[in-house]
This record gives structure tokens, C-alpha cells and sequence, in this order.
């Protein structure tokens, strides 16, 4: 410390504040402030005391706690999310309390019993990114707790925050805890970088939108918030088996376990089952089975553990009925990793057998068919496709070892050998390395390894390996092939909600936006806490549908959570053109070239020599995957704001 100067030090920061605070306080300000008062009394102060933390700040909602331990920070938090979810549960939906809490380690200054500076700052906007009932992290934690903890992280790349010089990377811890809000309670504005790379049509990053600085009034709720209906089929839901091996390394296995048994299930045309992305999200910590049902609109969830011990596995698992809490059945299978895919088999047969589907041939055939059969080799593509489920270029790179060793071990693996086609497929287009005319005519070597690993996955034919292909000759505007590949892949997974995405994406290109509206419809209730390019999806068919309302409705919240697919802007912009809201419109392409688009040239590292900004109408000439029509709609749309 110098002479006069102030008190500096590095400490572990946990920041916490309610969500929707404010609405809770216009709507009942005496049970918000009681109720608030209740959990922090007793739920938060006794798990502070029981980890060290200390309080550092409060003000109305929100919470400053320093913990001497990064472990003990982030046991601490898991413990007060779960706490405040079983509390919540007896509660009325718009009487419960939901925290957000983002955690740091850096440096602080100390102000009496306060801290300041950069470490608390950081700490403040990582608790902005989090969910509701979510926990966010930054890089510091991340690498103190990454062997110590058992832990799954979502990375959301480099994120540029408010007040905040440099990006921070951050990390969503993935949890059961995380709800969303009510549709008039807007969530923290984000920017995040490319995570998946489909640029035009399904690039993934997050946050941050024109919305915020305009005051339009688009309703940020989502489509799939809200408690969504039953099917008319048997529907389910496959949470993620945890990992009780004692291992965190182990999480890979426990995860792969339960896709599995989810990619069998979703092969049953006379079942619904909930994709991956939404089941996955309810990891860690308690779980209302009965609110999972309600919010994602199933009947039933399953659920279970798994423990390896060397070759030695058991799976424990159980059949819930979300409507009643029932148990439908409940089992223990005990075998070894060399029979892995029979002790699978079995819990899917229980299932079938549970819900007394009635399987024809065909389906049978389906259920029996595994194109893995090397034991070492599954092991392998499973750690290689967990990685792969955020398709950063770092996760990319990082899952190709692992795939690499799958198909060398197991030369009949397709399934791995269309992932590993995929992954070369996907890091190219991620990279830019494509010509700057804009053509999807890749000129990089990985595209001739990924038609080659495809080949060899399609004589093994899969959902997957067919999805694969027809993403691949969607990229190279082989349109019409890549239809008959998509049909091909959803006659064997008809609950495939990527594939009926990209089907509909690809009807609306090829001029067809009316058929393709009701695969997008499906693709989101298949995943209705999915991916926000599902909503794109249609939202760029209601715009081709002349349903400019509806496409405002549903684009704009959606580039709130993924603003960098570019031309999804031109679509909204042209909307607002169209309903003849100029203001609002000007705001959006303001907020497209001065924010989104360096942010997202910064991400991208980009390659390719298209200028971006300004928006303007002429970059449609460029997009090869629009059609004529569209490029015309969108056009007109543009024109009638004025501002081009």
C-alpha cells in the first residue's frame, strides 16, 4: 500500500440482485419487501455464514458478498439458487423471487466495510448475464474452480459490458435453477461474440439490442416462455443423469447416457420428445419435475444418475408422471462400459414399455439399430461431442482429438464420423474462410475432409449423418438436395427440432415460406428453450409471409439473445419499414452500425473482404442463400424507412 493510498486486495466478489425487482415492487410492494426479507433471513444469511461470506454492500434488491475461498463462493451460490427454488415453489408465479448472481476474482479497493473497482464492476455484469435463478462466471473463477468442482460451464465467449474497457469472458454455469421471466420483464442487455458460425442463418451468440435505446415497444418475451400445452401424442422429457462417480470428468459420460437414450426416444414417431438444449437446461441443484412438465409442455420426465467405477457402470433411473408426481417406474441397471448400449436399450424399453407405445417393424428396427460398437471409441466421441454443443472455434478445436481417435478406433462409427465432418464444416465457416463473393464456395481444405468424413457416415445412414449433409449442400446453395436430405433425416428422428429449422429456413429461401412456417413452429416447441435461431426462423417466415407484426413480435426479442445474425437485422429493420414505425427503424440500423456490427467484425476476426456497415440495401446482392422475391421484400421494407 503507498503512503496515503487506498487499501487494495484480491478477493473472491459474488454480486445478487432480483429480477423483474421492479415489477415485483409496482405489483405488491409490502409481500415483494416482506417476501425478500424472509429469504434473505432465512435462506441467504445462514448459507453465508456457513461459507464465510461476508456483506460487503446492500441496496433494496441487491447484495455484495466477499468469500476468502472461490470454491466456497460457488458452493455457496448453488446452495442459495436451490434454496430459493424450493422456496419459490409454493408460491404463485408472480409472487416469486428470482436471483441473478455473477461471481469474479480480481482486485478491490476497500471503502470502510465496502468494496470498490474493477473486480466488483466485472462482478455487477456478470450477474447482469446471468439468468434468473442462474449463476454467471468469469474467467478468474472459472480457472480456480475448473478442477476442484464438478461443475458444468456454458462458455459465452468474450462479452463487452457496460463500463467495462476490455470483454470479459464469461461462463453460465448450467443449472435446474434458471426460469424465465414474465413477458414485461426484460432481461440484461448482452453482446456476445459468433458461437456457432451459420452466419445467415443460424450464426449463435448473445445479447443486446436497438430496443433498449429506442423505447419501441416490442415485447421481449419469447415464444416457449410461457407453460405450453400438452401434445396429442405421449410427450417427454430426458433431464441430464448426474454424474455420481466422484469424478467431474465423468460428467461427460452421464451426459452422453442420457442423450443417447434421447436420440432412441426421439426416433418413435408416435412420441414427442424435447430436445437436448431445453431438457439439458435444468441441470444441478433441485428440480420441480412438475414445473419442468408444465414449462416445456410434456407429460412426463425422466430422470437419473449414473456411477462408473472403471468398467463397471450402474444407472439408476425413474419415470415421473409431471402431472400427478407419480412414479411410472423406477430401476437399477448395473453393467459394464463394454455393454454400455444394452443397459441403454433397457431404460428406453421401459420407457416404450411405460408409456405402452405400440411400435410397428420399422420402429423397431430403428430402436435396435447402433452404429457404435467400440466401447473406446464411443467413450471418445462422446467427450468430443460434449464439447461440441457450444461450437466456439476453442470447443471446436478442442472436440477434434477426441473425434479423430472415435473414427480411428471404431471405423464404422457414423455417428462420429459425421459429427467430425460437421466440426470441419463448422470451423470454416466460423473462420470466414470463404470466397469474398459471398457464395458459400469454400475454399478451405477442411470442406473436402468433411465430404469425405460424410461419405463414410452415410453407409451407416443416421438422423444426424442426413442432417449433416443437408446443412453442407444447403451451404453450398444445393438447395433442393438438401430438402430431400432433410426429409430423409426426420423420417428417422421426426423429433429433430435443428433439422426442422433448417428445413423451413431452407423452404423460405427456396420461395415456399408457407410451408415451412409450420416446421419452424414445430422446431421451436420441440426446443422451446433452445437456441434463439429457431425464433429467427420464423420470424423470417412471418416477414416472407407478409405478417410484418408477427415477425417484429418475434425477431426482435430474438436479436436481444443472438444479435449477431446479421441479415436477421435487415428482416427486422424492414418490418418496422413496412409497419411504418421510421423512428424505430432509424434506432435499429443506428444501433446495427454503430454496436453490432464492430462487435461483430472484432468476434468474427474476420477474413473475408465484405464491408459490413453501413447497413445498407446493397449488401442483399450479396446473399446468395436469399431468394429473388426476398431480396425484393426485404428491399421495399428498407426503402420505406426513409433512412437508406
Amino acid at each position: 500500500m503507498v503512503d496515503g493510498g487506498p487499501t487494495r486486495r484480491l478477493t473472491t466478489i459474488l454480486a445478487a440482485d432480483v429480477a423483474g425487482y421492479s415489477r415485483l415492487v409496482a405489483a405488491d410492494e409490502e409481500g415483494t419487501l416482506a417476501r425478500l426479507g424472509d429469504y434473505r433471513r432465512g435462506l441467504i444469511d445462514p448459507k453465508l455464514a456457513g461459507y464465510r461470506g461476508r456483506v460487503a454492500n446492500t441496496a433494496g434488491d441487491s447484495l455484495l458478498i466477499e468469500f476468502p475461498s472461490v470454491v466456497d463462493a460457488l458452493r455457496c451460490a448453488r446452495e442459495i439458487q436451490a434454496a430459493v427454488a424450493t422456496a419459490n415453489a409454493d408460491l404463485p408465479e408472480d409472487e416469486r423471487l428470482h436471483f441473478r448472481i455473477g461471481l469474479n476474482v480480481g482486485d478491490v479497493v476497500e471503502a470502510g466495510a465496502d468494496l470498490l473497482g474493477d473486480g466488483v464492476n466485472v462482478a455487477a455484469r456478470l450477474e447482469g448475464l446471468a439468468e434468473p435463478g442462474g449463476i454467471c462466471l468469469s474467467r478468474a473463477v472459472r480457472d480456480q474452480i475448473r478442477d476442484r468442482m464438478d461443475v458444468s460451464l456454458e462458455n459465452l465467449g468474450e462479452v463487452e459490458v457496460k463500463n467495462i474497457e476490455r470483454p470479459v469472458r464469461a461462463f453460465r454455469v448450467a443449472g435446474k435453477g434458471a426460469v424465465p421471466l414474465p413477458p414485461s420483464a426484460p432481461t440484461a442487455r448482452r453482446k456476445l461474440p459468433v458461437a456457432l458460425g451459420l452466419l445467415v442463418l443460424l450464426a449463435v451468440a448473445a445479447g443486446g439490442g436497438w430496443w433498449w435505446q429506442s423505447g419501441a415497444d416490442v415485447a421481449p418475451g419469447a415464444p416457449g416462455e410461457a407453460v405450453l400445452p400438452l401434445p396429442d401424442k405421449p410427450s417427454i422429457a430426458v433431464l441430464p443423469f448426474d454424474n455420481l462417480s466422484g469424478d467431474p470428468e465423468q460428467a461427460y459420460f452421464a451426459d452422453g447416457m442420457a442423450e443417447d437414450i434421447i436420440t432412441d426416444l426421439s426416433k418413435l414417431d408416435g412420441l414427442f420428445v424435447i430436445a437436448r438444449n431445453s431438457s439439458f437446461r435444468y441441470r444441478g441443484g433441485a428440480v420441480d419435475l412438475k414445473a419442468v412438465g408444465r414449462e416445456l409442455g410434456v407429460r412426463y420426465v425422466l430422470e437419473g444418475s449414473v456411477r462408473r467405477a472403471g468398467d463397471a457402470v450402474r444407472i439408476n433411473a425413474q419415470l415421473i408422471d409431471a402431472q400427478s408426481g407419480g412414479h411410472l417406474w423406477a430401476d437399477r441397471y448395473d453393467g459394464s462400459r463394454a455393454n454400455v448400449f444394452a443397459l441403454q436399450d433397457k431404460v428406453t424399453a421401459e420407457v416404450v414399455a411405460a408409456l405402452a407405445l405400440k411400435l410397428d417393424p420399422e420402429a423397431k428396427a430403428r430402436l435396435a439399430a447402433h452404429d457404435a460398437g467400440n466401447p473406446e471409441a464411443h467413450d471418445a466421441y462422446l467427450k468430443g461431442w460434449r464439447l461440441m454443443q457450444v461450437e466456439s472455434l476453442e470447443n471446436l478445436r478442442a472436440a477434434e482429438p477426441y473425434l479423430k481417435q472415435a473414427v480411428e478406433l471404431d471405423p464404422g462409427h457414423g455417428r462420429a464420423h459425421a459429427a467430425l465432418a460437421w466440426l470441419y464444416y463448422a470451423t470454416t465457416i466460423i473462420a470466414r474462410e470463404w470466397y469474398p463473393d459471398f457464395g458459400f464456395l469454400f475454399a478451405s481444405d477442411a470442406v473436402a475432409r468433411a465430404r469425405g468424413l460424410l461419405a463414410v457416415a452415410l453407409r451407416t445412414p443416421s438422423a444426424y449423418a442426413h442432417g449433416v449433409e443437408g446443412r453442407m449442400l444447403r451451404f453450398a446453395l444445393k438447395s433442393e438436395d438438401a430438402l430431400a436430405a432433410f426429409d430423409h433425416a426426420l423420417r428417422l428422428n421426426p423429433n429433430d427440432a435443428g433439422t426442422l429449422a433448417y428445413l423451413a429456413d431452407t423452404l423460405n429461401r427456396l420461395g415456399r415460406p408457407g410451408e415451412g412456417l409450420a416446421h419452424a413452429a414445430r422446431a421451436l416447441r420441440l426446443d422451446p428453450r433452445g437456441p434463439a435461431v429457431y425464433r429467427k426462423v420464423l420470424g423470417q417466415l412471418r416477414f416472407a409471409t407478409e405478417d410484418y407484426a408477427g415477425a417484429v413480435e418475434i425477431l426482435a426479442p430474438a436479436l436481444r439473445d443472438e444479435p449477431d445474425d446479421l441479415f436477421s437485422h435487415y428482416y427486422l429493420v424492414a418490418a418496422l419499414g413496412y409497419l411504418g414505425r421510421k423512428e424505430d427503424a432509424v434506432a435499429a440500423i443506428r444501433h446495427f452500425d454503430e454496436q453490432v456490427v464492430p462487435a461483430y467484425l472484432r468476434a468474427a476476426d474476420n477474413t473475408f473482404n465484405m464491408a459490413w456497415a453501413p447497413m445498407r440495401a446493397g449488401h442483399l446482392e450479396h446473399a446468395k442463400l436469399l431468394s429473388k422475391r426476398q431480396k425484393q421484400q426485404i428491399h421495399e421494407g428498407l426503402r420505406r424507412t426513409g433512412a437508406l
